[in-house]
Formats: C-alpha cells, sequence, structure tokens
C-alpha cells in the first residue's frame, strides 16, 4: 500500500519477490530505476508484442473500451485464463499480489536481477483466492511457496515420461484423464507425501509441471536412468531414500507405513525386505501379526513378543545359522543381538534436534554399531525403522489395515490418487497427518518411544 504514495511507481510494471530481510525504508529508489511503461498503452514496459487490440475477442475489446486512454492501462484485470497474452503483461515481468505491502519484498524489473519465468499462473482480483503459480524455482499456492527442491521431481518426470501422472501412494492416471479445466493434480515430496493442488487448468498444470521435472532431473534420458536404478533396487521412485553411515558404506533406507513396506541395502550385504501380503493385524494369533521379513530372497521366521514386563519383550528374525533378535535396554533404548552377541544399540531420537533449517526429511533413529559385520548393520536399520524402541520394544510401527496386492508388492488403490497421503518422514506439516510422528503416533503400534525429531 506504501506505493501508492510513491510519484515513482505510477506506470511501473514489475514483479514482487517475497526474500529474507527488513522492509525497504524508501521505496521510490527501486521504483526510479525501473523502465516506465509507455503512455496510454495497455502494455507494460517490456511486455512482448501479442495480439493486436482490433484482433482481440469482441468481449476483450468491450472490457477494455473504457480503459484504452487510462494512464495505468497496464494494470488490465483478470479476464480469460486460457489467453494470458491478451492482458498486455509479460510474463516474466508481472505478478501481482492485490492489497499485500511490499514490505519485506524486493522489487526486480528491467533493471533488477534473474526473475524466474512464470510457466503455469493464476490470477485474481480477490486477494484471499488461492491461486496456483509454477516457475522454475518453486510452486506457490496461496501463501504457501514450496521449492522444487522439496519435490519428487524425478518420479512425477518418470511417469510423466510414460503418459501418467503420480497420486498418493504410487497411484497413478492416465494424462488424458485429467481435466482441461477445474480439476486435482497430486503434487509429491521427496519425503513420499503427496498433496493434492486444485488447479484452474489441470491437464495443462500438469504437463507444465511434468515438462519442467524432466528437464530439472537432466533431461529424458536421466530420467529414464533414475527410472532404470529404481527398477534395479526393486524400490519406486516416488518413495523417500534416506542414508546413514555403516560400516562398508551408506546404509539407504525407505519405508512407508502406510503400505507396511520397508527395504534397507547396503554394500556387501543382501538387501532386507519386509511386506504385509495379506495386511497387518496387530491382534492376529500369527507371531508375525502378518509381517513378512526376507534376506535377499530367503524368508526369515519373524516373531514379535510384547510382554507385560517390558524387559521380556522382544522382536526376533531367525535364518538357518542366524538369529537377530531386538531387547530393551532402557526407556529410549534397545540393544539388537545376533546369536547372543550385542551388534547395535538404538536409540529413540531427541524430540528436537538440532538440525540444518534447511532439512526436509526427519533424520534416521541413531545407531551405534558394535559389529562391523554389513548385514548386521542393515538389520539395524530394518529394526529401528520397523520396530518400537525402549518401552515400545516388542511393537510394530505399522497401521492396522488390509491392502491390496499385486504379485507380493503393496500398491496404492485408484481411489488414492487425488487424496492426501501422509509420509509422516518430513519436517514439515504438510508431510505429516495429525499427530503423526512415526513413533506411533501415526496409526502404528511402536508407541511414543521418547523421539518425535526422527526416525
Amino acid at each position: 500500500m506504501a506505493a501508492l504514495t510513491a510519484p515513482e511507481a505510477t506506470d511501473r510494471t514489475f514483479e514482487r519477490v517475497a526474500e529474507q530481510g527488513g522492509s525497504l525504508d524508501d521505496l521510490n529508489a527501486p521504483f526510479a530505476a525501473l523502465d516506465q511503461d509507455p503512455t496510454g498503452s495497455l502494455d507494460g514496459a517490456r511486455d512482448e508484442a501479442t495480439m493486436l487490440l482490433d484482433e482481440e475477442p469482441q468481449r476483450v475489446r468491450v472490457d477494455l473500451k473504457p480503459s484504452v486512454h487510462a494512464p495505468q492501462a497496464a494494470e488490465c484485470r483478470d479476464r480469460t485464463p486460457q489467453r494470458p497474452a491478451a492482458c498486455g503483461v509479460h510474463r516474466q515481468q508481472v505478478v501481482r499480489s492485490l492489497g499485500r505491502d511490499l514490505a519485506g519484498s524486493a522489487v526486480r524489473g528491467s533493471t533488477g536481477g534473474v526473475v524466474s519465468e512464470v510457466l503455469y499462473g493464476e490470477r485474481s482480483w480477490n486477494p484471499l483466492a488461492r491461486t496456483v503459480q509454477l516457475t522454475e524455482a518453486d510452486l506457490r499456492r496461496g501463501g504457501r511457496s514450496t521449492p522444487l527442491g522439496e519435490l519428487n521431481l524425478a518420479a512425477m518426470a518418470e511417469a510423466f515420461q510414460r503418459g501418467c501422472w503420480l497420486g498418493g501412494g504410487g497411484a497413478e492416471r492416465p494424462l488424458e484423464q485429467l481435466a482441461d479445466g477445474v480439476g486435482i493434480v497430486p503434487v509429491t515430496r521427496v519425503t513420499g507425501t503427496t498433496t493434492p493442488v486444485r488447479v484452474r487448468q489441470a491437464a495443462e498444470f500438469a504437463r507444465k509441471l511434468g515438462e519442467l521435472a524432466v528437464r530439472q532431473c537432466g533431461g529424458p534420458q536421466r530420467v529414464a536412468a533414475l527410472a532404470a536404478q529404481a527398477r534395479a533396487e526393486d524400490v519406486p521412485l516416488w518413495l523417500a531414500r534416506r542414508q546413514a553411515p555403516g560400516p562398508a558404506g551408506p546404509v539407504t533406507v525407505a519405508v512407508d507405513r502406510r503400505l507396511a513396506r520397508v527395504d534397507v541395502w547396503g554394500p556387501q550385504a543382501p538387501v532386507v525386505r519386509i511386506r504385509a501380503p495379506h495386511g497387518f493385524h496387530r491382534e492376529s494369533s500369527d507371531p508375525s501379526q502378518g509381517l513378512r521379513l526376507t534376506v535377499g530372497d530367503t524368508p526369515a521366521q519373524l516373531t514379535l513378543n510384547k510382554k507385560r514386563r517390558k524387559s521380556k519383550s522382544s522382536v526376533e528374525a531367525r535364518l538357518p545359522g542366524q538369529h537377530w533378535v531386538l531387547r530393551r535396554e532402557d526407556l529410549t533404548t534397545s540393544w539388537l543381538l545376533r546369536d547372543e552377541q550385542r551388534v547395535a544399540l538404538l536409540t529413540c531420537p531427541a524430540r528436537r534436534p538440532a538440525l540444518d533449517p534447511n532439512t526436509v526429511l526427519r533424520p534416521l533413529t541413531p545407531v551405534q554399531y558394535e559389529s562391523t559385520e554389513p548385514l548386521d548393520a542393515v538389520m539395524a536399520h530394518v529394526f529401528s525403522v520397523a520396530f518400537g524402541l525402549g518401552d515400545a520394544t516388542g511393537m510394530a510401527r505399522f497401521g492396522t489395515q488390509r491392502r491390496a496386492v499385486n504379485s507380493g508388492e503393496p500398491f496404492a488403490v485408484d481411489g488414492d490418487w487425488d487424496r492426501p497421503w501422509f509420509s509422516n518422514l518430513g519436517r514439515a506439516g504438510e508431510d505429516n497427518e495429525p499427530g503423526g510422528d512415526g513413533w506411533g503416533e501415526d496409526g502404528g503400534d511402536g508407541g511414543d518411544s521418547g523421539g518425535d525429531g526422527g526416525d
């Protein structure tokens, strides 16, 4: 609003870009540095030459007629989203936020810094409207801005190249099913969470985001390479991958509690997986409660023992010649033993760990190795991400539900495609359903073992 009293702001076309820092004390100098719009013209100072006024549709000429000779003619109204060029506003110059203060913003225009190109944009004269805008830098929904670095561009690009659009839990729909008008387009985050975004032109938004995702990943060949790697790992691209140091190299962990699936692998060790082919049932008489653990291609005998006396609770995994057992040590820690020898101490993460502010994913459970065997390190992370620790030892961190299966692999049904899908693995609120902390508050049975700062 302060710009209304700045004479230098008259007939200036600019873009607001929110940045860290204090407000501008003097608005005159930034506005004076911008090129002034031509007097009596509908176009901004550096707008591209678009459709001539005489060639505009009749309804547009009628709307413009009262203001053809107005001094602020460059401020055209939001008339038809299908024809943004008719407004005479270059997409790199104007993104107006009506009714908002300029405090805390930087004004960038013809003499300013680099301005992100608007790939898809919606405008409204209503300052409370939840418009959507996609640029080369971020995705904006109403007052919320999500950097592209927080989106799982590889997963969306891979589905896009196959003519599909990725939704909640890995569900997909053909691109031709997306509406040309108002519709929902799911957006997948690096955490594995999927957020439905309501846009005015669903098919167009998906196309722009898909093309951007492919470019940001390095092009079609790079996307194909990432897809091939995911197939080799037998872990979908949309699942978040987190890593922790291991005795032979990084240990990679992927988990989705709603699907009751865990995949952990590392150098010099077979991949260890947990699935629930017929669903996880904590009240089942089956000692494994429906969970199946495999080490490479070898199935293990899994037993969950939750006793009234906490020190007697345990989780066991048996292979021919090998036996791992998780036992409670104290309130927040448990020991993993192999053949009665301690191999790792697992500790519930601190409630508020000191992390880099830019960290998106929650950290993995701290693991203190007592063994140099690579398989012991992999098993330690399997137990830490799938089962409760400390007082919650003997319990699994999955919610009870029956899910569809496809050749033994869990997948989301089509009804999940356009619904929120929370992974509860991120630090942001949009990654976690109410109360979801990965330690039992997300519908699992692992209990709040003292930590909601990690997983």
